[in-house]
């Protein structure tokens, strides 16, 4: 199978391109019913849609995660000590959400902020 970007050919057994390291497609599936046709195809072998051309490019390259921030300083308490931080807990929204413990009414809630 030879391969439409780098014109290197490759086995029927690959699954990648052995030169750029692109997905090789072995069939295209039909938008409209479905349908596995061979990657040949141009028209669908059961209801006789015209067929997407290629895989895009985006989704043959490997996905990358997301770059985390570095973590930063995490407040101890808030309302003047009323409320004792005990862990971060994610973000709600644009507040970030702590778990912190009331240390006047003696119990553990989560406060966004």
């Amino acid at each position: 199978m030879k391969c439409p970007h780098c014109q290197t050919e490759n086995s029927e057994k690959a699954k990648f391109r052995k030169k750029c390291g692109k997905l090789l497609q072995t069939e295209m599936v039909c938008n409209h019913c479905q349908h596995r046709n061979s990657s040949d195809s141009e028209f669908c072998e059961e209801c006789g849609q015209p067929l997407a051309s290629k895989v895009p490019e985006s989704t043959a390259n490997p996905i990358t995660p997301p770059v985390s921030p570095l973590p930063q300083a995490q407040p101890t308490s808030f309302a003047n000590g009323r409320h004792q931080v005990k862990k971060f807990l994610g973000r709600s929204g644009k507040k970030k959400v702590y778990l912190v413990h009331d240390t006047i009414l003696d119990r553990e809630s989560a406060l966004p902020l």
